[in-house]
């Protein structure tokens, strides 16, 4: 009986590693995608806004010139 719960025991460190070893690859993918999202909203925040400067005036005028 003892040889017994040696080899379940056994086989269940086997599993346990191949279980950790996945929560790693899916850890890892997981914190490299909040870092990108991270990054995506930081570099979103600090890029000028340049359609604030954009002046429509000028396209009115270029349609007044062709009457």
């Amino acid at each position: 009986m003892d040889k017994l719960q040696e080899i379940f025991a056994g086989l269940s460190k086997k599993e346990d590693r191949k279980y950790n070893k996945y929560v790693i690859i899916f850890a890892v993918i997981g914190i490299a995608a909040v870092a990108g999202l991270i990054i995506y909203a930081v570099w979103r925040f600090m890029q000028p806004e340049y359609l604030d400067g954009y002046d429509d005036e000028d396209e009115d005028d270029e349609d007044d010139d062709t009457e």
